[in-house]
């Protein structure tokens, strides 16, 4: 043996005799973490995962197949992808996704499983990653097909409830949804699906469903019944976006399961999608500085009541703003009230008067008749003057158009044309410069157009301008207030929201506080029961601006500086 080579082994020996476990610690440790990397690859039949809180979630090759909380089956089935394009091509001939090859693979040891179904026409990767109570499930969906999926669902799970579930489900079945396939309206975000998490509970356990990564687009959690029993539930996550041929597209979602039933747990994932999806960055989950204090309000004119002396049917002399004394009067029956009241201003319907082309309430809302017009500068000074604010009603997701010689057609806008929104936003920006600043949304808020619109004239007016619009849902309501109608239900013996928005406004108040809401009382106060609630004290204390009759502002007034001093602070904020 050379020298040299000799010297080298004699140095290696002695730093081994040195050191005699070190070499042994460096083997044990590669060799540890080969039996890992080997271990993690290897073919498993089921991954199981439990949470802290005591559930469990199993997968397999063909997905998530059971969940328990203790000993208790919540859910049991598979989780797979379909085609749902019957949803928007009722009369397309479509064939179901077929997967021939199922692998599952453990890429976490823990926490994260990859699961792939091969078929003829699709392939699906489904990523499962386990965190405390929550599975987030990513799904990629590559299509090979000739034709567009157009729809995709995400199915397979039936939930075993004790009893029948509560929670926020939507239930619209396939059938309901094909006959409105134009708007959509089955999917969040619209008035149908107004809320875009969903969870569902019994007595011992619940489950909080999140869309993730979403961007502004439909999405649908739906909760159809299941043969496992009266009381089971299929849970089904349809997303209607598009998957060209030769294409993919990758959805995900967060599903949580917890002992732990109470729905601000269950929702609260949603609450951060939310938050990061559709929030402002410096002002919050809401784009707008709301204020809760009272407003008065009045539709002041219609047909039955235009004579040759009053062409634009106000009604009555108090109301003739088409007259420089009327106007007058109109300011005087109003804004002392407000002023006395605490409440922060009015909402006009019909300003200009009963139109005789109809489309009413106008799509065109700032060209006033001139007698109204020319009035507008007193008004204006009245309500300034007292530091109350003027509001006028707008129909902002339609365009009128002559449609015969006599009448007036509306058209949705197009949300996606810049001169749409520019046209509409001109007739926002004159009445602003005229000095208004609270606006009514009619016939508006219930699609994802006018999500886009909202989205486009609040950047436009700043957070300073209130706005409620007529149909609400939870994104819709990041850009705009809500407006309700308050109704008295004699059997029940109790108030409810016109709609069904009761929940929709409790739930909302918790995703996104600083949102706005108002409503007209359509009560007859004189059916109540002695002692009964006052609307306006049930309306406040839910949160809820209300509105009062122009009329009936003054009389109320006191009333209503006692509630607004019970409920909010100086600055029209509600108290903690």
């Amino acid at each position: 043996m050379p020298m040299k080579k000799q010297l080298w082994t004699a140095l290696i020996c002695a730093m081994v005799m040195a050191h005699p476990t070190q070499g042994a610690e460096r083997n044990q440790s590669s060799m540890a973490t080969a039996a890992a990397s080997a271990a993690a690859k290897a073919p498993v039949e089921v991954f199981t995962y439990k949470t802290p809180q005591g559930a469990t979630f199993k997968v397999t090759s063909e997905g998530l197949v059971a969940i328990t909380v203790g000993d208790k089956a919540v859910a049991k089935g598979s989780w797979h992808a379909g085609n749902m394009t019957q949803l928007r091509e009722p009369n397309a001939s479509l064939a179901p996704l077929v997967f021939t090859d199922k692998t599952m693979e453990v890429i976490e040891p823990r926490s994260r499983v990859r699961v792939r179904h091969v078929g003829p026409d699709a392939t699906a990767t489904f990523e499962y990653v386990f965190e405390g109570e929550d599975v987030r499930i990513k799904a990629r969906v590559e299509n090979f097909t000739d034709k567009t999926i157009k729809a995709t669902s995400f199915e397979g799970l039936s939930f075993l409830f004790d009893s029948a579930p509560k929670g926020w489900m939507a239930g619209q079945d396939p059938g309901w949804m094909q006959v409105h396939l134009q708007d959509f309206r089955g999917f969040h975000p619209s008035f149908e699906n107004r809320i875009g998490g969903s969870y569902a509970t019994d007595e011992t356990f619940g489950v909080g469903l999140t869309p993730l990564n979403t961007g502004l687009a439909f999405t649908g959690f739906f909760w159809w019944g299941d043969q496992a029993g009266p009381n089971a539930r299929r849970m089904v996550y349809i997303r209607p976006q598009e998957i060209p041929s030769g294409g993919a597209l990758t959805f995900e979602m967060l599903m949580r399961i917890s002992p732990n039933t109470d729905w601000k747990h269950l929702l609260d994932p949603y609450k951060q999608h939310f938050a990061r999806t559709f929030g402002h960055p410096t002002l919050g989950p809401v784009h707008y500085k709301a204020d809760f204090r009272p407003m008065a309000s009045m539709s002041i004119a219609d047909e039955p009541s235009i004579t040759k002396d009053n062409p634009l049917g106000f009604h009555g002399e108090a109301r003739r703003v088409d007259l420089p004394e009327g106007m007058k009067r109109f300011c005087d029956m109003v804004v002392p009230g407000l002023v006395e009241g605490n409440g922060q201003g009015m909402i006009i319907w019909a300003l200009g008067g009963w139109d005789p082309r109809g489309a009413m309430y106008r799509p065109d809302f700032d060209i006033l008749p001139p007698p109204v017009e020319q009035n507008i500068p007193q008004m204006r000074q009245a309500f300034k003057a007292c530091n109350v604010r003027m509001g006028v009603c707008t129909r902002p997701g339609e365009i009128a158009f002559r449609g015969t010689w006599t009448q007036d057609w509306t058209v949705r806008i197009n949300p996606d044309d810049p001169q749409h929104l520019e046209i509409m936003w001109g007739r926002f920006e004159k009445m602003i410069d005229q000095g208004f600043t609270l606006f009514y949304l009619d016939t508006f808020g219930s699609s994802l157009d006018d999500i886009k619109a909202m989205r486009f004239y609040r950047q436009k007016m700043g957070p300073d301008i209130q706005t409620f619009v007529e149909h609400p849902c939870d994104v819709m309501l990041a850009y705009s207030g809500a407006y309700m109608e308050l109704n008295y239900n004699e059997k029940a013996n109790a108030y409810s929201v016109f709609w069904g928005l009761d929940r929709f406004w409790e739930i909302s108040q918790y995703l996104l506080p600083g949102a706005q809401a108002a409503a007209v009382s359509r009560v007859d106060e004189k059916k109540l029961p002695a002692g009964f609630e006052r609307p306006s004290h049930f309306l406040m204390r839910k949160h809820v601006a209300p509105f009062i009759p122009d009329y009936l502002i003054k009389g109320q007034a006191k009333d209503l500086k006692a509630i607004t001093d019970a409920f909010l602070d100086a600055n029209g904020q509600w108290k903690k």
